[in-house]
C-alpha cells in the first residue's frame, strides 16, 4: 500500500497538484503506524481509551487518546524510541 501510494503522490506531485496530496501524505504516514497495547486513563469527562502507535520508518512514538467529550484530545507525540548506533 506504501508502494502505491507513494507512486500516486509523485504522480499528482507531478502535474502540480497540491491540495489533493496533502490527504495522500496523511495516509502515506498512517500506514507506517504500528499500533501498540491499550489503557485507560482517568480524566475530568470519565475514562478514556489511550492506543500507543510507532512510526516503523522513525520509531517516534504517537498516543491517541479517544475522548469524544474533549475535542482537544486526539493524537499525541510522545517521543522516539532509542536507535542503534
Amino acid at each position: 500500500a506504501h508502494t502505491e501510494g507513494s507512486r500516486a503522490l509523485r504522480e499528482l506531485q507531478g502535474f502540480g497538484l497540491s491540495g489533493y496530496t496533502n490527504l495522500l501524505q496523511l495516509l502515506l504516514a498512517q500506514i507506517e503506524l504500528a499500533q501498540g497495547a491499550n489503557y485507560t486513563r482517568e480524566r475530568e469527562t470519565g475514562k478514556v481509551t489511550v492506543t500507543r502507535y510507532v512510526c516503523e520508518r522513525c520509531g517516534t512514538n504517537w498516543e491517541y487518546e479517544n475522548d469524544k467529550k474533549n475535542q482537544h484530545a486526539g493524537w499525541s507525540l510522545t517521543g522516539r524510541r532509542a536507535t542503534k548506533n
